[in-house]
């Protein structure tokens, strides 16, 4: 896989150029996203479950150059679905995924997504999956499988 960081969407904004107006930026969709969202998913032991994965670690996996910089990559990446963007359908996907101790992203499942439009979620996946590796998650001092949630949301707009 591709180890590129990617800048913040800020930084890229400056270093293009963009106009001011975000709706000239992204003329067929906005991608908004919710922060940085995650969950710690079990008690606090070293337990692992049927994946795997430890169940409670003390740092989260994270994206090589952060959330900004994940979230850079997303909206460079993700299509838009044709048929939600002719409709104007906006949506949400919480997606629940394993990163390994190598960085790599596998097991990845949308918890929650908008009905009207799943491709939403299908793209969401495809782009997750084909994401530079991450920094693993961290338990007792080493790199720890572990589960990881996101959410993304968009937005429809002219």
């Amino acid at each position: 896989m591709n180890n590129k960081t990617y800048p913040s969407p800020k930084t890229t904004m400056k270093r293009t150029a963009f106009p001011n107006n975000l709706f000239q930026l992204t003329p067929f969709f906005l991608l908004l996203f919710m922060g940085n969202f995650t969950q710690d998913l079990s008690a606090q032991s070293a337990e692992t479950d049927s994946l795997g994965c430890i169940l409670s670690v003390d740092q989260q996996a994270q994206p090589k150059g952060g959330m900004a910089a994940f979230y850079g990559y997303v909206m460079e990446k993700f299509n838009y679905p044709k048929r939600c963007q002719a409709a104007r359908i906006s949506g949400y996907v919480l997606l629940r995924f394993v990163v390994d101790t190598d960085g790599s992203i596998s097991n990845v499942t949308a918890i929650e997504s908008t009905a009207a439009c799943p491709e939403f979620a299908e793209e969401a996946i495809r782009v997750l999956l084909a994401s530079p590796k991450w920094i693993p998650a961290q338990s007792k001092g080493k790199p720890a499988k572990a589960y990881r949630k996101i959410p993304i949301k968009f937005e429809a707009v002219n």
